[in-house]
Order: C-alpha cells, then structure tokens, then sequence
C-alpha cells in the first residue's frame, strides 16, 4: 500500500510539471539489500533553496497556485512519511532540465504470501 502511495504521487507530480511532449522516466532496481526507485521529469524543477522544504506539508512552490491547478502541498510530504514508515528515505534534486527524486528502500528478501484469511 505504502510503495503505491509512492509512486502514484511521485509519478503523479512529474506527469504534472513535464511539459507536453517530453518525457518521465521512472525506474528500480535493487542492490546490495537496497531498492531505489527514481522519478525524473523535464519539467522547470524547483528553486535549489526549496528542495529540502518540498517535503513540508502544504508546502508549495508557487504561492499563486490554486488548489484546483496543483494540489494543497501534501503529496511530497505523505511519500516521505511513507518511506520513513518503510525504513527508507527520498531525496530530491534539479537535474537541468527537470526534478528527480530517488527513494531508498530496504529491499524485502522475500515477498510475503498472504492467503485468504489470513491477515
């Protein structure tokens, strides 16, 4: 549930920002007990002094905005809620053009079985 309230919201946002006719790239891959997942879009990014509070709820780049054109600002921060939850962490960064934002997860060394009825 956690790793779906991720993507969504982080593919959401890139699908948001990226101007008509580029691209989102997203990708995982898992490493030495770590999966990282990466979202980049070719969008404008944000200010350089703003990365850090883009994960503050109702934090919002452009004040200007209205809730019907981007959102009150808690996107961002319910993914770095749920990937604190998870044991990991997210970090963004402007990529020229564009914003990227990786999260880090302890990879599961197995994927858990669940069977009708058990909970």
């Amino acid at each position: 549930m956690q790793l779906r309230l991720i993507a969504e919201n982080l593919l959401g946002n890139a699908l948001f920002y990226a101007p008509p006719d580029t691209t989102v790239e997203f990708s995982a891959e898992k490493s030495d007990g770590i999966l990282r997942i990466r979202v980049r879009d070719y969008g404008p990014g944000v200010p350089d002094d703003t990365l850090d509070a883009i994960f503050t709820p109702f934090f919002r780049v452009d004040v200007s905005r209205s809730r019907k054109s981007g959102g009150v600002g808690l996107g961002l921060n319910l993914v770095q809620e749920a990937c604190l939850a998870l044991g990991g962490a997210v970090h963004a960064e402007n990529v020229h053009p564009g914003l990227a934002v990786t999260v880090t997860l302890p990879a599961a060394t197995e994927i858990p079985v669940i069977r009708r009825g058990e909970s």
